[in-house]
């Protein structure tokens, strides 16, 4: 069963309350694995983490649907012929954002694999 944890954007405004989290955390192995894992992260220096995400975007993307006053035709500009997927992989420190890393193509493990993120 799942307990309460918080969901941004949901029904209660930016941050609305949910009562669900994993069930696994009240079995007594995994407590107790997660109260070594509280006890050695004072121990890890936040000037040495680096956390590593990816994003994408897709350039056939268009928005389907839109908004205009009352009787006019809604048109919107997009591109056209490129279709392509543009990807970006960045690390996070302490300082701020590092190693940026923009390719033309579906983010794929040996394209990072590759390069100095």
């Amino acid at each position: 069963m799942l307990r309460r944890a918080y969901d941004a954007g949901g029904r209660g405004g930016p941050f609305h309350k949910r009562p669900w989290v994993a069930s696994e955390r009240d079995r007594p192995d995994v407590a107790r694995r997660r109260a070594q894992w509280t006890k050695r992260q004072s121990g890890i220096d936040p000037k040495r983490l680096v956390f590593i995400d990816e994003t994408w975007t897709k350039t056939n993307m268009a928005r389907r649907c839109g908004r205009a006053p009352k009787g006019e035709r809604l048109r919107a500009a997009i591109p056209h012929g490129h279709r392509k997927t543009t990807s970006f992989v960045a690390g996070l420190r302490l300082e701020g954002l590092v190693a940026p890393f923009v390719f033309d193509a579906p983010h794929q493990r040996r394209a990072v694999q590759f390069s100095d993120v």
